[in-house]
């Protein structure tokens, strides 16, 4: 072994970084996993994000969402399908 390769082996595969180096990428990685972080909670998948093509396809999955509203589940289509007194906003009686 090579009095230069036999340094190489003893200082490791990140030899060549630098501190600042390895502190830039931790500071760039630190927001992306802060973000995954968060959103794992939200993975559980939301009724309303059901891809749908029929009103048939909401109804049957039995999540009181009762019409596909573009292409998405909804519990409402307009003012009608709501009780006396509240509005359709987004899919939702309010």
């Amino acid at each position: 072994m090579t009095n230069r390769s036999y340094r190489s082996a003893l200082q490791g595969p990140r030899a060549g970084r630098s501190v600042v180096t390895s502190l830039a990428a931790a500071v760039l990685a630190a927001p992306l996993l802060i973000t995954l972080a968060a959103a794992l909670p939200g993975c559980a998948p939301n009724p309303k994000s059901v891809p749908c093509e029929n009103d048939t396809e909401c109804v049957h999955r039995g999540d009181g969402l009762k019409y596909c509203l573009e292409s998405r589940c909804v519990k409402c289509a307009s003012r009608v399908d709501c009780p006396d007194g509240s509005s359709c906003e987004g899919g939702e009686c309010r």
